[in-house]
């Protein structure tokens, strides 16, 4: 049986996993607690517009390595961003770009306060059929680029070159 876990990207990994519910839990109030496919598929876009992750593996303890290890990974971009937010002006480059992104599609447009960067830039949140995606259009080419995405699905915003995959 696959796994998969939902969990807030603040979470503290519980010592339980919670009961058995086709894999499926949401991790809430320090604990997992179970959730039906049903309810993963009527509310992704809900899930995602919350920070919440997916995680998925071939048992339960293969997805919390794999929840770790992503949790890791948003632990050293936070600090990242942070030492950016630092600056009065940022350079942009494509990993700063990237790092700005990542930050830019975990939380509603509304809430966005645009960092200044080195080139001018506008940035924009679309909905994908369910996928968040995040936009950037800069002032000035970056390696020949104006057009930037992060997230989404493929077929959309094919404008846009996907900043993950420079």
């Amino acid at each position: 049986m696959k796994h998969a876990i939902l969990v807030t990207p603040q979470a503290i990994i519980a010592k339980t996993y919670g009961r058995e519910n086709n894999g499926l839990f949401i991790y809430k109030n320090d604990e997992f607690v179970p959730i039906s496919p049903q309810e993963v598929e009527t509310h992704r876009l809900t899930i995602q517009s919350k920070g919440w992750r997916t995680v998925k593996g071939d048992s339960k303890e293969a997805a919390m390595t794999t929840l770790l290890d992503r949790l890791a990974v948003e632990i050293a971009e936070k600090k990242e961003l942070e030492a950016l937010l630092q600056l009065d002006v940022i350079p942009t480059t494509i990993g700063n770009l990237q790092i700005l992104m990542n930050h830019l599609n975990s939380f509603n447009w509304g809430l966005w306060t645009l960092p200044r960067m080195s080139v001018g830039y506008s940035a924009q949140q679309y909905d994908c059929d369910g996928s968040l995606a995040t936009t950037v259009i800069l002032d000035r080419p970056l390696n020949g680029r104006t057009h930037f995405v992060l997230g989404g699905k493929r077929g959309h915003l094919t404008k846009y070159t996907d900043i993950g995959r420079l």
